[in-house]
């Protein structure tokens, strides 16, 4: 697992709770949530025959059924042992995802990164210890606890924005599987499940799917014998989600395209009157609420980012 870490691993990625119809004032919710339609819905859980399946197909089944669930929720972690002269290094997510966002956080050597996504914007924000590895005290002072909204077109953001996707993220997690074998037969996550083992000695692991109702992915877990430990599970399916975009006023209001002049100074965000979600767009609230500028961010400062796990899988590297 050391190569988890380019930078920092934003995967970066932030918690999480669920999709509700209300809105509260200042607040902005998505209200996009629809009931589940992938499982059964009464009487007893129907098998889904993936078990006659071949391994590859049986995992091709379950990324798609996993993806284009209506909601879930993935979290765990996996840590590669430490030695005399380096600490462990732990690497744990917790995200929700739903079908048109996401909201959580993944947390790596003791520095947690968050972010959200609503359709197809983005914001992230780092503790302090994270913009400290990251870019270094002017920016862990500029930006602790504040959210940036992440450019999508931007290519040097894709290892953030490719966290807020459940299926991009489920492939960095997994990796190249490999050659798997279908093993057992048991009860994971309270859904019956057959195991796909990739039994390469000292690297391998066990990715258990779901063979009654949508097959499911239910967990993805190291082998005994690997050089890491841990697993990561996936919950949930199927429950409302609700993903909000952050309050304006905790957003950094910074336009950070590589193309921008650098016009225009950052400033705090501000709720428009509608309480709808207000990206970032690089320019000073003009609303009529005052403006409140940030001299530690500076005009044409653009913050640093980290590349992700763009390249870097973990479970079969």
């Amino acid at each position: 697992m050391d190569h988890v870490r380019r930078g920092f691993v934003v995967a970066t990625a932030v918690t999480v709770t669920v999709l509700v119809a209300g809105c509260s004032a200042g607040r902005p919710a998505h209200r996009s949530w629809q009931a589940p339609v992938d499982e059964p819905t009464a009487g007893a859980p129907l098998g889904n025959q993936v078990d006659g399946l071949d391994s590859a197909a049986i995992l091709q089944r379950a990324q798609a059924a996993t993806a284009g669930a209506s909601s879930v929720h993935v979290k765990g972690e996996l840590v590669t042992p430490g030695t005399t002269k380096a600490p462990a290094k732990p690497f744990s997510v917790d995200m929700r995802f739903t079908s048109t966002g996401s909201e959580g956080r993944i947390v790596e050597d003791g520095t947690t990164a968050y972010m959200t996504r609503v359709q197809s914007q983005v914001w992230f924000r780092g503790d302090a210890g994270f913009w400290g590895k990251v870019g270094g005290s002017s920016s862990a002072v500029a930006y602790t606890d504040r959210y940036v909204q992440v450019p999508a077109q931007e290519k040097k953001y894709d290892g953030i924005i490719e966290n807020t996707y459940v299926e991009r993220l489920t492939n960095k997690l997994m990796g190249k599987p490999g050659k798997l074998e279908k093993g057992a037969t048991k009860t994971v996550n309270g859904h019956k499940a057959i195991a796909l083992e990739n039994r390469t000695p000292g690297a391998g692991g066990t990715i258990w799917v779901a063979t009654e109702g949508a097959p499911y992915l239910l967990r993805m877990e190291a082998a005994a014998d690997a050089k890491q430990t841990g697993a990561f599970d996936f919950l949930a399916y199927g429950e409302r989600v609700d993903v909000h975009a952050p309050e304006p006023k905790d957003v950094v209001d910074k336009d950070l395209t590589s193309g921008s002049s650098g016009s225009s100074s950052p400033s705090t965000g501000s709720s428009n009157s509608s309480g709808s979600a207000k990206g970032s767009t690089g320019t000073p609230s003009s609303s009529g609420g005052s403006s409140t500028r940030r001299p530690d961010i500076g005009r044409g400062s653009k913050p640093p980012v980290p590349s992700g796990l763009k390249h870097e899988p973990l479970l079969f590297p």
